[in-house]
């Protein structure tokens, strides 16, 4: 009897023994659970958020009767900007597309255009960070004049980026970058002609070309910015006048999707076009602003008074770097009477009475209203010009629509 209980308790003590080193064994392992999601989520935690927003423009497209309205204050061309000055200011990045060649002399409006060199202070001064200057106008006064505008910018507001223009082929090989809130974004700018003309043998470098001839050059640009957290391109393309992108836009839309590219903001056209998402290759879902149309001119039609902002945000953090929201609002090109002056205002600010001194109605002959263009702006855009991009799970990729 004592043998059978001397073994009952040794086995006793064995199976407590063993419960005892179990249960130490799944309490550590569950303080190290523990302690591992702690870690991740104070590591999580550790890891800062970072925000920038940017506003992009349309055409500054100066007829000489543009500049010739600001002659007497000496060419200062800030009244244009007066009324969208705040949404300059509230944005971290703005961004603008100079469509006409800054000049010291020789000023001219359509169809070789040179602008008063005194545009380039008030685009700095009025707040733009990043000027688009590749564009079919950008060869207008010859080569000599792109050195002289880069050298003006270099020497009197080095820290804006001016895109789609070099002076050196040194220079044409670099990716400009621009820094801001802890994140670095990639700018291109390209141009699918030049009016025409054409720069001297050995100076093609000088432009940056949306050709199918140049694909793999833009391709290599695309595969250095994609160093950068963020890769926006600027392309000048498209038919002037037409509401839709035509087929070789959005032919180069997806491609720019399947190259990674994050925001395509086009000019060109004179007119809005849509904003779309559009997807690409392992899945990039790439913002593309077709068109934003003029942001100032004198085309004589109620159509080309309309332009857009492109607004987009963008955030990096614990999931990366990405964009999440965009959105297209609407502009109005308003002309002072007799070519008096010119100046641009949000759709959303413009009024009947307004409307009713525009001198674009006697230039065109046509109805031109608040209603008139918001209608055409919900026309063009189908009603879509806002979204949200939010963080895309591996089993939701199949699921997303694909905006072409």
């Amino acid at each position: 009897m004592r043998t059978q209980h001397y073994r009952f308790k040794r086995r006793f003590f064995v199976i407590l023994g063993v419960f005892i080193v179990c249960t130490i064994a799944f309490i550590a392992l569950m303080v190290s659970c523990t302690d591992a999601k702690h870690d991740e989520e104070k590591k999580a935690k550790e890891i800062p958020v970072h925000k920038a927003s940017l506003i992009c423009f349309g055409d500054d497209l100066f007829h000489d009767v543009v500049y010739q309205a600001y002659e007497d204050d000496g060419y200062d061309f800030s009244p244009i900007f007066k009324h969208v000055k705040k949404e300059i200011d509230k944005a971290d990045i703005a961004c603008i597309n100079q469509e006409t060649m800054p000049v010291k002399s020789g000023y001219s409006g359509y169809p070789m255009f040179g602008t008063p060199i005194q545009i380039i202070d008030t685009l700095h001064d009025v707040g733009f960070d990043v000027v688009l200057q590749a564009s079919n106008h950008s060869a207008d006064k010859g080569s000599d004049a792109i050195r002289r505008m880069l050298r003006y910018w270099k020497e009197n507001y080095p820290e804006v980026k001016v895109l789609g223009v070099h002076r050196t082929e040194e220079d044409a090989d670099k990716i400009k970058v621009l820094k801001k809130n802890g994140m670095t974004f990639a700018l291109l700018n390209y141009t699918y002609d030049l009016n025409g003309l054409s720069l001297p043998a050995g100076k093609e470098y000088m432009i940056d070309m949306l050709t199918w001839d140049n694909k793999e050059k833009i391709k290599e640009d695309i595969k250095k910015a994609r160093k950068y957290d963020f890769v926006i391109v600027f392309p000048h393309w498209g038919i002037e006048y037409q509401y839709e992108p035509v087929e070789d836009q959005k032919k180069w839309a997806r491609f720019f999707a399947d190259e990674g590219v994050d925001v395509v903001i086009g000019m060109h056209p004179h007119v809005i076009e849509p904003v779309k998402v559009i997807k690409g290759k392992n899945g990039n879902r790439m913002v593309c602003f077709y068109s934003l149309g003029n942001f100032v001119s004198c085309q004589n039609q109620v159509d080309t008074m309309l332009g857009a902002m492109a607004k987009v945000n963008f955030v990096k953090d614990k999931d990366g770097a990405r964009v999440t929201r965009y959105k297209m609002t609407g502009t109005v090109t308003h002309i002072g009477s007799g070519f008096s002056y010119f100046t641009t205002y949000k759709l959303s600010d413009y009024t009947d009475e307004l409307a009713g001194k525009n001198y674009i109605r006697s230039l065109s002959g046509s109805a031109f209203s608040v209603k008139i263009l918001k209608n055409l702006f919900n026309e063009i855009t189908g009603g879509k010009t806002s979204g949200k991009l939010k963080v895309q799970k591996p089993e939701e990729e199949k699921s997303e629509e694909e905006d072409n």
